[in-house]
């Protein structure tokens, strides 16, 4: 009887031991290192509005991965009225939402959206108070492993210099004829190019738009000085673009500010 016993308990630890070390062994230490991240940022319009946009990619061919949550947080330093310094932590809201989503399938690179309005701590940041700004865009990925259902994180941050304003991601997706399918081209994961964007904050921006509703003909008339060459060139750039002349020399106009051949007086 004594030996029995002695036999099932020894199955039992042993059984127990080799569990241990299997979930030790078959945790997802390198998971979170196939999920990358753009190496910038960039703000650029989307319908209309000004967002931030980075995007995020999976190296793996299978792509489930359950229980996803992706969220973004603004680090900074604040001085209260008090005089005392802290850091504070904002959540940003970003499209897609995750918390509305069990999982998230990465058939190709996905663009993680933060749209730039009212609630939003770059509502009132332009381009040229980009670069003056201190703060800390952080990113982070957490999901469990469809194989071992162990949960993983992938993470990474920008700064406000690795923020592009004007660019857009190139596109991934190609459709090679030799196979009959779509190919994701990852070499192009952290290329962009530059687009014609205002420079001004999404505040200006909103109220512009809002003037120009109201007064449609005001839109027409920078229409129509424009050359067909500067519409059909409209750059990052150009001073000659319709949405930066126009949007900028408008702030401008109301700020006391003339122009005269491009350059203020």
């Amino acid at each position: 009887l004594v030996v029995s016993v002695q036999a099932v308990l020894g199955c039992i630890i042993q059984a127990f031991m080799v569990g241990l070390v299997f979930s030790k062994l078959s945790r997802p230490r390198n998971r979170g290192k196939t999920i990358i991240f753009s190496n910038q940022a960039v703000v650029n319009q989307r319908n209309g509005k000004l967002c931030l946009i980075i995007r995020i990619g999976d190296l793996r061919d299978d792509n489930f991965i359950l229980g996803t949550q992706i969220s973004a947080k603004l680090l900074r330093r604040r001085i209260s009225q008090e005089g005392e310094i802290f850091q504070e932590m904002k959540n940003l809201k970003i499209s897609p939402d995750t918390t509305e989503e069990s999982c998230i399938f990465f058939v190709w690179p996905l663009d993680i959206v933060h749209v730039i309005d009212e609630e939003s701590p770059f509502y009132e940041i332009s381009e040229a108070d980009l670069a003056k700004e201190r703060f800390e865009l952080l990113v982070v990925m957490e999901g469990t492993n469809e194989t071992s259902n162990m949960t993983f994180q992938a993470r990474t941050s920008y700064l406000p210099q690795e923020i592009m304003w004007g660019h857009r991601f190139e596109q991934m997706l190609l459709y090679r004829r030799d196979h009959n399918k779509f190919q994701v081209n990852f070499s192009a994961f952290h290329s962009t190019y530059e687009v014609d964007t205002p420079l001004c904050s999404a505040r200006n921006l909103e109220e512009y738009l809002k003037r120009s509703l109201r007064n449609p003909d005001m839109l027409r008339n920078e229409l129509l000085s424009l050359e067909g060459s500067d519409l059909s060139r409209l750059s990052y750039i150009d001073t000659n673009s319709l949405l930066n002349r126009t949007i900028n020399q408008e702030i401008l106009r109301e700020n006391g500010v003339t122009r005269k051949f491009g350059v203020p007086s």
